[in-house]
């Protein structure tokens, strides 16, 4: 479903009858999407029937898009002082793609990418703090108080 960042064993998962949004705009005003038991989408359609040993959930005519992509987020918790979870902002609100947006500098950004990035379920990228220490402590002292 959104490729190795989300793996998932186990069972297929149908979802049935969704409103679909962000896709082709072929597609029908209600669809039924099968997600394979590897995470990966297996079929879409109008009507999708699903074997005995798929999960079923109906969407109700609820929409359905593609995962968004947040471009100005602060994932280092812990790090800095301004910074939420990921899992508070990520995949369970529809966010599969994060940008952190310089909570790390060149001396601590070690930290951010094994703490944080590398145990996300969400793709997280980020920009580098031009002050080394980032946004370590953005709200007792600024990170370029002097070029």
């Amino acid at each position: 479903m959104f490729g190795d960042r989300f793996p998932r064993a186990g069972r297929p998962l149908l979802i049935k009858g969704a409103k679909p949004v962000g896709f082709d705009s072929v597609l029908p005003l209600s669809v039924d999407v099968l997600i394979g038991a590897d995470g990966r989408i297996a079929d879409f359609g109008a009507s999708i029937a699903a074997g005995e040993d798929a999960k079923v959930i109906d969407a109700g005519g609820r929409w359905l898009s593609p995962g968004w992509a947040d471009l100005h987020v602060h994932v280092w918790y812990g790090g800095t002082d301004i910074s939420l979870r990921p899992e508070q902002c990520g995949a369970a609100r529809g966010v599969t793609t994060m940008v952190d947006a310089g909570s790390a500098g060149e001396a601590n950004f070690h930290g951010f990418r094994e703490f944080i990035i590398e145990p996300a379920k969400e793709n997280i990228y980020a920009f580098l703090n031009l002050g080394s220490i980032g946004l370590v402590a953005c709200n007792r002292m600024s990170e370029l108080i002097d070029m």
